[in-house]
């Protein structure tokens, strides 16, 4: 394995861990059912074994990490007009939505979780996700959430629309107290 891609491997693991890297929902159907490649003595190190191959007609097919179009991302911050820093205990839910389907219920295509530490808003984001689950005649947005002790706190009162029809990549998502 190049050190390059051990280095990305080991960042990625420990996003995951810290909660600042959410994996696309996709990605991640597709990661847990993916049996594990079997490995025999006749493997040197430097042969790749090989993956068996399901293809999945409802699912796009898989980019290598390394390839620039495997990921996209929605970024911006998540503002609140109290000025005062949140709880050591908060946890800050930004999701990537598609709203196409007005009778079935939100389909969530990415999601980042980020452990406040008591910091004060704006906190940053950046969802990471996969553009082949884009398609240009549906409608995108996102929608944060904050949770203290695991009970809503904090959530905006609007969804922000993003990616396609025109609507930016970047966005400002102001939260509110729940009522």
């Amino acid at each position: 394995m190049p050190p390059q891609v051990g280095l990305s491997l080991v960042s990625l693991l420990l996003g995951l861990l810290v909660g600042t890297v959410a994996i696309p929902t996709g990605i991640a159907s597709r990661i847990a059912q993916t049996p594990a490649p079997e490995v025999s003595p006749e493997t040197t190190p430097d042969a790749t074994p090989e993956l068996p191959s399901e293809s999945s007609p409802d699912l796009p097919p898989e980019l290598p990490p390394d390839d620039p179009q495997a990921q996209a991302s929605v970024s911006g911050a998540v503002v609140s007009l109290q000025r005062s820093a949140l709880p050591t205990n908060a946890i800050l839910s930004v999701q990537l939505l598609d709203l196409t389907r007005a009778s079935a219920s939100t389909v969530v295509l990415a999601e980042q979780t980020i452990r406040t530490n008591g910091r004060q808003m704006p906190l940053n984001f950046e969802i990471l996700y996969d553009p082949a689950l884009i398609q240009d005649n549906h409608r995108y947005a996102v929608r944060a959430r904050v949770l203290i002790d695991g009970a809503l706190a904090l959530t905006s009162p609007q969804t922000y629309p993003v990616i396609t029809g025109g609507n930016p990549s970047r966005v400002e998502v102001r939260v509110e107290p729940v009522r």
